[in-house]
């Protein structure tokens, strides 16, 4: 017959499991494989309607042209509950000719931030300090910045 299986990783599943439980993975979530280098810089956090618009620059400082995909994290800075230190809250892939940079815009609304509260059955958003992370994998932060709800 049927055996029981119970799921105990909740939230900490992959990288999220990764980074809490302090493993390295040889090639980390979102990680990609180039044959350039790409510099990330001038963060810009600005609120925008219900959220943020995260912004940023991405220089390719490579031989060739190549495309990125930018990731755009967000932590908690105080969680009232078990959360992970951040979580993939959006992305963008580029193309950049070697030599050139772009301007990078990633918005954030205010459910972004939050999480599935089970004593109330719905979402719930902390207000409070979350931490913004701009990396080219879960483990390549390359800016970070931080916002007040």
């Amino acid at each position: 017959p049927y055996s029981r299986v119970e799921y105990r990783e909740g939230v900490f599943m992959g990288y999220r499991g990764y980074e809490k439980n302090q493993v390295e993975p040889l090639f980390p979530f979102g990680f990609g494989l180039s044959y350039t280098q790409f510099e990330y810089s001038d963060l810009a956090i600005q609120p925008k309607g219900d959220g943020y618009e995260v912004a940023f620059t991405v220089k390719n400082t490579g031989k060739y042209d190549a495309y990125e995909v930018a990731q755009l994290y967000v932590g908690e800075v105080n969680p009232t509950v078990p959360r992970p230190a951040k979580e993939l809250k959006g992305f963008k892939k580029v193309f950049i000719p070697k030599g050139k940079s772009q301007r990078i815009s990633i918005p954030l609304s205010k459910a972004d931030f939050a999480y599935f509260d089970m004593k109330i059955r719905d979402w719930k958003t902390n207000e409070g300090a979350f931490n913004i992370f701009v990396g080219a994998s879960a483990t390549e932060v390359r800016l970070n910045g931080s916002v007040n709800l």
